[in-house]
């Protein structure tokens, strides 16, 4: 059965993740610049990152926390923040990929990301072009694998989730969506996703 609508996770996906840097030149320079190892960073984006993805801080507290413990040599939050949205990227060509499908499919989105950073990216890639919904954990307070927040998209599209294929780059976000009877399929680069929906045509 063809889907009516592809609901796509946007991180990993659609474009660049939610990390400031996506090259070992930009690793290397944001490093340099606040004095601090990868090792430090990661540790520090996930004790930071998960109130943040669910609005229960400001993008400046985040980048506070995150710095902080990542034990960077200065807090700049600012060079920080434009570090971060000088480095946001299409993922492959995927938008070009949404502007085809969107003749033939409804398009709706479902992301783990923070209100400022999707209120950021939503006018850099002109994102409600592609998508005509966009659920975000910074906005509803709960994230994948949460069945909540498929909840929330399948009440949102008023269509009975058979009529859905949900496509995201983590595995442990798949089983909840096929639990309520989405369609899923875990992304694994442009080329393999477009293998995949040739087969639901």
């Amino acid at each position: 059965m063809k889907p009516l609508v592809i609901i796509f996770d946007l991180g990993n996906v659609v474009l660049t993740n939610d990390h400031a840097f996506h090259s070992p030149e930009e690793i290397k320079q944001f490093c340099d610049y606040f004095k601090v190892t990868l090792d430090n960073l990661e540790t520090a984006f996930t004790v930071a990152f998960p109130d943040y993805s669910l609005g229960k801080c400001t993008e400046e507290e985040f980048w506070q926390k995150y710095l902080f413990t990542a034990r960077a040599n200065n807090i700049n939050i600012e060079f920080a923040k434009s570090f971060w949205r000088k480095h946001q990227k299409e993922n492959e060509t995927m938008l070009s990929l949404l502007d085809r499908l969107r003749k033939s499919y409804r398009l709706a989105c479902l992301s783990t990301i923070p209100k400022e950073w999707l209120k950021f990216k939503r006018k850099k890639f002109n994102l409600d072009y592609y998508f005509e919904t966009i659920i975000s954990s910074g906005e509803v307070g709960v994230k994948k694998p949460d069945p909540k927040i498929y909840k929330i998209i399948i009440d949102k599209l008023n269509l009975p989730p058979e009529k859905l294929l949900f496509i995201d780059d983590t595995e442990i976000t798949l089983p909840p969506a096929q639990e309520f009877g989405m369609k899923t399929v875990l992304f694994r680069g442009q080329e393999a996703l477009e293998q995949e929906l040739a087969k639901h045509k």
